[in-house]
């Protein structure tokens, strides 16, 4: 039975012609036979395992006939609704039994089947299936939320999943496919999705709090804020026409929900989330605007009360910060009226000692927001100077600024050794520092900027290529620069000394020490896409201690590279005296980094200090790029000498996604500057013309074409594309060097359709320059590439003369020459690679490194048609 139901599985998943397939619809008629050969699964209160695992086979073969044939085979046809397949309420009842089924994964099977089927441009319309719709509403407030795992639960959790860890990551997954279920419905039928949602709440109002009941009210409050949420724009559109029965249903539910007793947490935090769900019908009805309003204040000072309800209490606070960040963010007219009195209010709670330095980071952001809702620039300034008034106090006290020396008082002031991780002064203070930079960060990221005539603009990016404005910057109105002015000259310090902790010269660490500078546990999983899995439930007080240490620096780092950034858009970062400071503080020690921290500072901060360079001295940022490639380059040679060398083979692939990374940013990065469409912009100009730059620039492009990092060479022969006006009049031997490490990068990323046509192109653009030139060493030095006939050379460039001679070069015939000319000296294209069942040659051995006359051999490796499709898809 197990291999009959995989080989009814495999014919229902076969891919063919629909007209070939249809007969496979006849399977629903044997719907009763194949629900009642479902077995009985428990026996004397254990799981029979073969019964188990036929059954899962099943349903896997009831799942996919919806996923492949009622989805793709049945339907309208001409236009007209096709009769549904025999015994079509028969297969919805045993895909209602399946959702409903006590083993998770069996469920989750059905889960899908049902979204997709929600989504049916047929389905929906059957009475049949929208009677469903009630049962499907019921499963998401129930599953919406995690149950205790007991009784058959815990039975087919215990087959079905090795360790909690995996359990939670499958729930969590399981959990937004049931909401998204919610959701679906709503929007199919609002009306029977709001009837539904509040006698759902009407029932768990009838009953008072106690340990039975209370786990409904997480339950209700989500199925609250999915349906409507699904809904939103049927709701919307009904009030918008005056169908007001909708507006004052929800209005009543929003006027009891505002009542309740909050003396339990779990309630309280239910009230909030039905709060923030019906917020939106105050648009309409703003009447309760103040009610709500009130509410939102007296649960963001929530106090907890029990102390086994301690976090959801700190939930509750949460909850209602972010509350009232969506509620000023976009003001409601009734709002804007009093947004500063709202704004005081916010900035007291701030400033209240028994406030959390996560809330108070919360709430700050909240005003940030509330401040580009502003008309005035003044007032908009004048509300972020407030906010960041006393985040910039506590970085320019004398007790901060008194630790910035050297990386040992550092160290020292905030317990960052072994020896000093049980000091709760130190934790205290970490994570107070901690909280004072990712806020400062948070606000001066979220502040938008205004244009001179204070308008808020949207768009912060800055110009590409072009350089800043005249002076620096990006020509707007940044509304907390005052304030970022203030900190640089501390951010320069504190971000020296953290990046002279790499420095061995500077650095005191032990060896044991030097743990804070690695990457956290949890980021490692995350790179790889992996659960942290060996993460210990409680971890032990070192674990604590580094984990606290590591996350601390990279707030730092993160929060200083921001505020930076926002000093490069506003021009603050370009005077002479500060740019000396700038390189000393922020590059000085940058070759002893690691390099994702080095990806990071390119990224988050190095971007913008370029791009925003003042069009009046671009010559200020040259060190920097100078710098910058030399670098980039080394470090990534080195890094991609490395690969597979660790004996750990975790490390092999977090070394390899970094360098993959860094590799494809830096490719990125260097054509951002270069670009300013259709040609090179200030900036460019000045790199390519330096001789400080213009060996870096060529000799890095160069290796971007062929490291092995299809991204990065698709943009750097783009780059170089950019380049061809100035290569065809440079010397010949960078037209030859260019030509050459194009066609090397050919043989490593010709399969790559995107690589290879920019390749191609390139190579094209400046063969057929070198033809017009008369360039006869770049046609000698091509002839001596194996492969390359000498008669296939000269039809070349006969093809090239003749178009030339009648005005008829356009880049399709550029494209098309080379191709026929070079297509025996790259990769095959992926899809003709997989027929062939041999290894895929490495074409690298047939070319020749010209500049030293002697053949450029590539180690040989076993490559297998698998492991070279492995390796394409993820680069």
């Amino acid at each position: 039975r197990l291999y009959a139901c995989e080989c009814l599985t495999l014919l229902v998943e076969r891919k063919a012609n629909p007209v070939d397939r249809r007969p496979l619809m006849k399977l629903f008629e044997a719907m009763s036979m194949l629900a009642s050969s479902l077995p009985p699964l428990i026996v004397d209160g254990e799981v029979e395992d073969e019964n188990y695992t036929f059954s899962k086979k099943l349903c896997q073969l009831l799942t996919s006939m919806g996923m492949n044939l009622l989805f793709q085979l049945w339907g309208k046809q001409h236009g007209v609704v096709q009769a549904p397949p025999p015994e079509f309420d028969q297969y919805l009842t045993v895909l209602m039994q399946m959702l409903w089924h006590s083993s998770y994964w069996i469920s989750s099977l059905a889960l899908s089947t049902w979204i997709q089927l929600l989504r049916h441009e047929v389905v929906p319309t059957l009475k049949v299936f929208q009677n469903s719709y009630s049962s499907l509403l019921q499963l998401g407030m129930l599953r919406g939320e995690k149950i205790p795992i007991e009784g058959e639960v815990l039975l087919f959790n215990n087959i079905d999943f090795i360790s909690l860890d995996e359990w939670n990551t499958f729930f969590g997954h399981y959990r937004n496919r049931v909401l998204e279920l919610i959701r679906s419905v709503s929007l199919k039928d609002h009306n029977m999705a709001i009837e539904y949602v509040v006698n759902e709440y009407k029932l768990v109002l009838s009953e008072a709090p106690n340990p039975k009941n209370v786990m409904r009210w997480p339950a209700v409050a989500t199925l609250f804020d999915n349906v409507l949420n699904g809904a939103k724009a049927q709701i919307n559109d009904d009030l918008k026409k005056g169908n007001s029965m909708i507006g004052w249903t929800l209005l009543e539910c929003l006027k009891v929900t505002l009542e309740l007793n909050k003396d339990n947490a779990i309630v309280a935090l239910a009230q909030v989330s039905i709060i923030h769900a019906l917020s939106f019908i105050l648009k309409y009805m703003p009447d309760g605007t103040t009610a709500v309003l009130e509410q939102v204040f007296i649960a963001i000072q929530y106090p907890s009360q029990e102390t086994s309800l301690q976090s959801t209490a700190f939930k509750v606070q949460q909850k209602a910060s972010v509350l009232i960040t969506d509620l000023i963010s976009h003001p409601e007219d009734a709002i804007l009226k009093i947004l500063p009195l709202i704004v005081a209010k916010i900035q007291e709670i701030i400033n209240s000692p028994t406030t959390s330095a996560t809330i108070r980071r919360m709430l700050s952001q909240g005003i940030t927001k509330a401040g580009n809702a502003l008309v005035s620039g003044v007032d908009h300034e004048s509300v972020i100077h407030a906010c960041l008034e006393p985040l910039s106090s506590r970085l320019l006290s004398a007790e901060f600024t008194g630790v910035l020396q050297d990386p040992a008082s550092l160290v020292k002031f905030f317990g960052m050794r072994d020896s000093e991780r049980a000091n709760s002064e130190c934790y205290e203070r970490r994570e107070s520092y901690r909280q004072v930079f990712l806020t400062f960060a948070s606000i001066v990221n979220s502040t938008k900027s205004r244009d001179m005539t204070g308008k808020i603009v949207e768009d912060k990016t800055t110009l590409k290529g072009d350089g800043g404005s005249n002076e620096g910057g990006n020509g707007l109105y940044r509304v907390c620069s005052k304030s970022v002015q203030m900190v640089i000259p501390v951010i320069l310090k504190i971000i020296h000394i953290v990046h002279a902790l790499w420095n061995p010269t500077f650095n005191t660490l032990t060896e044991k020490d030097l743990e804070i500078l690695e990457m956290r546990y949890i980021d490692t999983m995350a790179l790889v896409s992996q659960a942290p899995s060996k993460l210990k439930e409680v971890p032990d007080e070192r674990s604590q201690w580094l984990s606290n240490c590591q996350l601390l620096l990279d707030t730092i780092r993160e929060s200083c590279y921001t505020i930076l950034e926002e000093g490069a858009r506003a021009g603050l970062l370009y005077d002479s005296n500060i740019i000396t400071l700038l390189y000393n503080a922020v590059f000085g020690e940058i070759q002893y980094m690691h390099i994702r921290h080095v990806n990071l500072l390119l990224t988050n901060f190095a971007n913008a200090f370029v791009r925003n360079a003042p069009r009046s001295n671009p010559n200020c940022v040259l060190p920097f790029l100078q710098m910058m490639y030399d670098l980039a380059q080394t470090k990534l040679n080195t890094a991609w000498a490395n690969i597979g060398q660790d004996p750990n083979p975790l490390n092999n692939v977090v070394m390899e996604k970094l360098t993959h990374k860094f590799t494809g940013d830096m490719a990125t990065h260097f054509h951002l500057i270069l670009n300013a469409k259709p040609s090179l912009g200030i900036i460019g100009e000045k790199v390519i013309h330096s001789e400080e730059t213009n060996g870096l620039v060529f000799n890095f492009l160069f290796c971007l074409l062929t490291w092995p990092n299809s991204v990065a060479a698709r943009v750097a022969a783009d780059t170089c594309i950019l380049l061809v006006p100035y290569i065809k009049s440079s010397l010949s031997f960078i037209m030859l060097q260019t030509i050459m490490a194009t066609i090397r990068g050919l043989s490593v990323h010709g399969h790559h359709g995107d690589c290879e046509a920019n390749m191609i192109k390139l190579v094209g653009l400046l063969y057929e320059g070198a033809c017009v030139l008369g360039m006869q060493d770049v046609q000698v030095a091509l002839t001596q590439i194996p492969g390359v006939k000498t008669q296939s050379l000269i039809d070349l460039e006969a093809k090239f003369r003749e178009a030339t001679g009648k005005n008829s070069v356009t880049q399709k015939t550029i494209r098309s020459h080379m191709r026929e000319f070079l297509k025996d000296i790259y990769g095959k294209h992926i899809s003709e690679a997989a027929k062939e069942d041999k290894p895929i040659e490495k074409v690298d051995e047939k070319l020749v490194l010209l500049s030293k006359k002697e053949v450029d051999h590539v180690e040989e490796g076993e490559s297998t048609i698998g492991t070279f499709m492995q390796a394409a898809f993820d680069s």
